[in-house]
Formats: C-alpha cells, sequence, structure tokens
C-alpha cells in the first residue's frame, strides 16, 4: 500500500455503543448495537481530512418523544498536521440515528455537554469548553460556555479569561472540562487557567469553577490554588465536579490534579508530588475541605467524580507496580476507584489493572452508577500495542473493605496488598456509519461573546 493511501484511509470518528444491562459472569455488558459517524463534504462524499473527536455524551430525554442521546466534541482538519476546525454538536434518537448535526467554528473543542430543562420553550443543551480568541497576531484560549436550543442553532456563547489577563509579556489560557445541572435551572461547570506556562519563576494554574444560566448569565465564578512560593510554583487543574445534594444548589464536590515543581530556571526537576484531590464548596462555593490523596510518588490524578446516597466516589488514574508480575522498577497507569464520606474522610480504595496500561490514557475516564446502585468506571485499556474501551462495574461485596487514613493527605501505598487483577471481557463491535451533513455556525461573526470574569 502507497504512503498516500494510508492516508486516505486514516480518519477520526465518533463511535457511539450501546450495551445490555451487566448480568454476570457470563453476559457482561453484552453488544447491542454501535455507529460511527463521518463528516460529508457538499456532493455526498466522505472527507477523510475532517477528523471528529467525541468528548462526552449525555443520554436526553424531555418527555415529548425527543429522547435520545446528545454528544460533543472536536473537529480538526488535515491527514498529517491536523488543524483545529471547531467544535462539533450531534443529536441522535435512541436507536444512535443522526436526527441533527453543528459545527461551531468559533469553539476550539466542548468538553462535556447537559441538557436543560424547564418547558418547551427552554428545552435546549448546555456545553462547555475552549474557545480561541484573536488579540492582535496571537491568540489564547478562554474557557467556554455554549447555550443551544433544542434545534442545536446557538442561543448565546459566554467566555472566561480568568483572573490573569493576557498580554504580551504574560500568556494565559483557560477551560472549561466537565459541566453539570445544578439545583432546578442553572449549570456549574470546572476546569481551570494557567498564566506563564513557559516561564519557571512565575507559571501558576488555579481551579475555575463557575455558575451560569441558561442564557449565560454569570452568577458566580472562582479562583481556587495556591500561588508561588520562594522555592516552588504549585498548580491545580479541575477535571470533574458533582451536586453536594442533587438538585439542591447547596454546593460542589470536586476532583483533578495538584502538582508542585521546585523552581528552576536553568535545570529540569521532576514534580515533588503529583497528586490527586478531592475538594467541597458550600452553597457560596466558599472552601470546606481541600484534602490530596496519594497512591505513588509519580503521578495521581483525579479524573471523575460522583455523589450516590451518603457517599462521594471518585475515580481516576495513577502510576504503579501492582499489576506487573516481579517488577519493583517498571511502572504502568492503572485506574483506582475511591469512597469517601462527605466530611471527606476515605473509607475504601481499590485499584484495577493488568500488565499493560490501564486508564484514562489521554482519552478520558468517566464513572456513573447503575441501577442497582453500583459504580461502573469507563475508561481504557492497551494491550498488544492495541487500545480498547474498558468497562469496570465494582461490586461491594467482592472486596474486603480497605480502612484507610483519615488524615488530610492519605497514604494510599498501603493498598498495594489489597490489589485485584481486572478481567474483563473484550466485545468486538460492527458499527453502522452515519453520515453528517453539517451545519457550519461561526460564532465569531454571529454571535456577541462578552468576556466574563
Amino acid at each position: 500500500m502507497k504512503p498516500q493511501d494510508i492516508l486516505d484511509r486514516q480518519f477520526t470518528r465518533p463511535l457511539i455503543v450501546k450495551l445490555k444491562p451487566n448480568m454476570p459472569a457470563d453476559k457482561a455488558f453484552d453488544f447491542n448495537w454501535g455507529k460511527t459517524y463521518y463528516f460529508e463534504d457538499e456532493i455526498g462524499n466522505q472527507s477523510p481530512q475532517t477528523h471528529l473527536y467525541a468528548r462526552d455524551i449525555h443520554h436526553v430525554d424531555f418527555g415529548d418523544g425527543n429522547a435520545g442521546y446528545i454528544i460533543c466534541g472536536k473537529v480538526t482538519n488535515g491527514k498529517v498536521l491536523q488543524t483545529d476546525a471547531g467544535s462539533f454538536l450531534l443529536l441522535t434518537d435512541l436507536d444512535g440515528n443522526s436526527k441533527k448535526f453543528m459545527v461551531y467554528s468559533g469553539v476550539k473543542e466542548l468538553n462535556s455537554v447537559v441538557p436543560t430543562k424547564g418547558d418547551m420553550n427552554s428545552q435546549g443543551f448546555v456545553a462547555v469548553g475552549t474557545h480561541t480568541k484573536q488579540q492582535g497576531k496571537r491568540e489564547y484560549d478562554t474557557a467556554a460556555y455554549l447555550s443551544v436550543n433544542i434545534d442545536l442553532s446557538p442561543r448565546c456563547l459566554s467566555v472566561t479569561a480568568g483572573k490573569w489577563p493576557d498580554t504580551a509579556h504574560s500568556r494565559t489560557s483557560s477551560t472549561f472540562k466537565k459541566i453539570i445541572q445544578y439545583g432546578q435551572d442553572d449549570f456549574a461547570m470546572v476546569g481551570h487557567s494557567s498564566k506563564d506556562l513557559t516561564r519557571c519563576n512565575t507559571k501558576d494554574t488555579d481551579i475555575l469553577v463557575s455558575i451560569k444560566d441558561q442564557d449565560c448569565g454569570t452568577i458566580a465564578g472562582y479562583h481556587y490554588g495556591q500561588g508561588t512560593s520562594s522555592d516552588a510554583y504549585n498548580e491545580e487543574f479541575g477535571m470533574s465536579l458533582g451536586e453536594y445534594k442533587l438538585g439542591s444548589g447547596k454546593g460542589l464536590v470536586i476532583t483533578g490534579r495538584v502538582k508542585q515543581t521546585k523552581l528552576s530556571c536553568t535545570d529540569s526537576f521532576n514534580p515533588t508530588y503529583e497528586d490527586g484531590f478531592i475538594m467541597r464548596l458550600n452553597n457560596a462555593l466558599n472552601l470546606k475541605y481541600f484534602q490530596r490523596f496519594d497512591f505513588d510518588t509519580d503521578y495521581d490524578s483525579g479524573l471523575a467524580i460522583a455523589v450516590y446516597r451518603n457517599r462521594i466516589w471518585v475515580s481516576g488514574e495513577t502510576t504503579t507496580s501492582f499489576f506487573i508480575p516481579n517488577s519493583n522498577t517498571r511502572r504502568n497507569r492503572d485506574i483506582f476507584l475511591l469512597e469517601f464520606k462527605k466530611n471527606g474522610s476515605l473509607q475504601n480504595s481499590f485499584t484495577y489493572g493488568g500488565p499493560f496500561a490501564d486508564g484514562a490514557l489521554g482519552s478520558g475516564l468517566d464513572l456513573e452508577f447503575s441501577q442497582e446502585g453500583f459504580p461502573i468506571i469507563l475508561g481504557n485499556s492497551i494491550a498488544t500495542s492495541k487500545q480498547k474501551a474498558l468497562l469496570i462495574e465494582h461490586y461491594k461485596d467482592a472486596w474486603k473493605n480497605c480502612r484507610g487514613s483519615t488524615s488530610n493527605n492519605p497514604n494510599l501505598e498501603q493498598y498495594a496488598a489489597k490489589k485485584r487483577n481486572n478481567k474483563d471481557k473484550e466485545q468486538e463491535t460492527e458499527a453502522e456509519e452515519m453520515s453528517l451533513v453539517a451545519i457550519d455556525v461561526d460564532l465569531n461573526q454571529k454571535l456577541d461573546c462578552p468576556k466574563q470574569t
């Protein structure tokens, strides 16, 4: 095969897979159906240079026959040097058939999406991600909040530049990573803002939190983080959030990672620590507690958080040698699941993995709950150089509970003795191809984008 032929065959598509309920041990997440979606040009041919990266999916049911799924993601152009071409929303029916597809060229990427609540006149979706803003000849990233109607037509766009102004001498970047419904009618989102990423003595990253309404009004917004000290800089990255009490609007729980690195403008230093965290904010978004957790000295990151009944659950990835036979030096990414009381005290810790890498692996990780109340982790696994999706359903009685430290920095290394190899069932899926006839909306030209700080 010629190199050009190989390039012509390389493209990225969103994939939806619907699985049957988990019926262990012989029917673990049996395949129901799967569909992929591709970009179609003006004359109806598939465009191999247009790549669609799905970032999030949410079930939709407005109670009026419009049930289905909403998907958000990123669009790039080019076979080799893929350039940013905007973001997209895709609405399907319950069988995965495409109903509406929209590209928003003014938004660099959409990372998370949820449906709105309310009557027929207010039905729609809100999504968050990154917006690229022009300042003279330079571009910089701001956190984007996009509200659309039920037909995916834009309702409004709000961009949040963060607390640091972007100047010729100080470069900044902001993004939102996750959005949830908050209270009865509002939405909460989390991400992070950074400044001076290439300057060793002034760089900083803080957690960015905002509460907005459907019409892009900012109700509240704050940064959380440690400043740069005399000998180290500190970075905090917000990755996911949940409502402390569902539907109440009485505060949030957030997870992500916190990183400290010694200051050095001449030498390269490894981080002093790079750990996951859990934090709680009250209804005024004031900090109630912030706690680091550490599996390993190399790397830990909280990537998904959920509140179920009276417990807070956090999942993410860590580097360990737990599942590598007879190895004290080689390390891989593994998946963890933590159970906290609502006061932030650690109750249980579980790790999952194999001899190869398991976790988000650059493609994302999510945490949901089954109808029976069991945590389900969606992640990725690499074996024999192939990356595949991975599902883990954790049963409460499958392992003995591991009681942990309740200090502000629980040391989770003690759980290495409680490790269990996850035995997942691979599903080879045949997915239908769905053509997407795109409507391109340039938000920079057609919408007023006020800066919200």
